[in-house]
């Protein structure tokens, strides 16, 4: 899966490359806002919803949870941070093959699911 957003001279900007198991719009849940960024399929996907009621209602107040998305927000920091590092530091000869690795899969068809340290 492929985040990305649209610059104001319309082109896209990669942000990340998300591997399963991954959740998307924890930030958005966190400031009751609308999605920020483009989510993008870029292979067959499965994905789960849990409306925001739900969510709000009942998951908000569980710590457990709480720390799960305490945990999946630091690492999205952790993700981005390296990402914006590799597109500031690295040349693009680099950042393709970042994103090659990114999308690569092993002879059994098994996503690539590392990190994509430079």
């Amino acid at each position: 899966v492929k985040v990305y957003t649209i610059t104001p001279e319309g082109k896209k900007l990669i942000l990340r490359f998300i591997n399963p198991l991954a959740i998307v719009g924890d930030i958005e849940l966190i400031q009751n806002s609308k999605a920020h960024n483009v989510v993008e399929a870029c292979s067959d996907v499965v994905a789960i919803s849990i409306s925001n009621t739900v969510i709000r209602n009942k998951l908000l107040h569980d710590p457990i949870f709480m720390k799960f998305l305490l945990e999946n927000i630091a690492n999205t920091l952790k993700i981005s941070t390296r990402f914006t590092a590799l597109n500031l530091l690295y040349p693009v000869e680099v950042r393709v093959a970042s994103y090659l690795l990114s999308i690569s899969t092993d002879s059994n068809g098994n996503m690539y699911k590392g990190d994509l340290d430079a």
